[in-house]
């Protein structure tokens, strides 16, 4: 993360970025697995972007990728 700052010099928050990956063998499983993050995050952070699905080859398996953003205190 970074520090905030500001005209007055630097406040005591930092804003944090976090990618997460929501994996599974159904296009179904997944994103109600990637809504379930959404839900549980939402509540402290939000989304940046939309969440982003692509299928995999190699593993056969489904993903969405996520973007949060957070305000932790120092």
């Amino acid at each position: 993360g970074h520090a905030e700052g500001y005209l007055c010099g630097v406040e005591g928050i930092d804003q944090e970025l976090a990618a997460i990956y929501c994996w599974a063998d159904t296009v179904q499983s997944c994103k109600a697995v990637m809504l379930a993050v959404v839900a549980a995050l939402e509540l402290n952070g939000y989304m940046a972007g939309m969440p982003a699905d692509t299928y995999e080859d190699e593993t056969q398996l489904y993903r969405y990728m996520l973007q949060f953003q957070f305000w932790t205190t120092r």
